[in-house]
């Protein structure tokens, strides 16, 4: 593995390994935190080209200077039309590459109605994952890697998010150096392949404008 695929591998490592110990190198601040559960196209695994990955589930923590209401309202994710390039095995470990994808974050009033239900798609996710009032914030997605060692059922992902639009999205310095990078397990419900807990991060200086942090609660009354 030379080149792009090998720095990109390394990146994913120290993100995963930042998360895994709850903090994060100096110049990455993780901004949401998120878990849920994801599943492709035929089953996880094997990844074969053409299958899709789609993800649902729960934002559990936004960090100011974005700005969010836990007590009022619920904040919910779909992550889609992640396609498989295919995957390759070294040994236990398969390393797939996604072209490809999209992120929207949801918000809606409480109790939430997110429900998993089994088997998806279904009659409930992703649709109540995405049937908020209102979207906080929409990206498109890019060299997203999956790696996952089949002998542990455990393993991590990275990829790149390049925000698009969503009632935050004007409080963005900057839209690009973003990411997302989680843990996943061979543990979910149902008809669903793998569970996830992970983060959106940024590199660099906060890229949010706190001088907009009212404008953001606006968003909401």
């Amino acid at each position: 593995m030379r080149g792009p695929k090998l720095k990109k591998m390394l990146i994913l490592a120290g993100a995963v390994l930042a998360l895994a110990a709850g903090t994060a190198p100096a110049a990455q601040q993780n901004v949401i935190h998120l878990s849920g559960n994801a599943w492709e196209t035929g089953g996880f695994p094997a990844s074969f080209a053409g299958d899709e990955l789609q993800m649902v589930g729960v934002i559990n923590q936004i960090v100011a200077p974005l700005f969010w209401s836990p007590t009022i309202y619920s904040y919910t994710y779909y992550f889609r039309d992640l396609i498989s390039l295919g995957e390759t095995v070294y040994g236990t470990t398969r390393v797939v590459t996604y072209d490809g994808g999209k992120f929207s974050l949801h918000v809606d009033w409480l109790p939430s109605n997110a429900d998993y239900g089994v088997n998806p798609p279904n009659a409930t996710s992703p649709s109540t994952f995405t049937d908020g009032h209102s979207v906080y914030l929409e990206a498109d997605v890019s060299n997203f890697i999956l790696t996952y060692r089949q002998d542990v059922s455990s393993g991590s992902f990275v990829g790149e998010l390049s925000f698009t639009g969503g009632n935050a999205y004007p409080q963005l310095q900057s839209p690009d150096g973003w990411a997302v990078a989680a843990h996943i397990a061979g543990v979910s419900p149902v008809g669903y392949d793998l569970e996830v807990n992970g983060i959106i991060y940024v590199d660099g200086p906060l890229a949010v404008d706190s001088d907009t942090w009212g404008g953001v609660k606006a968003l909401y009354r």
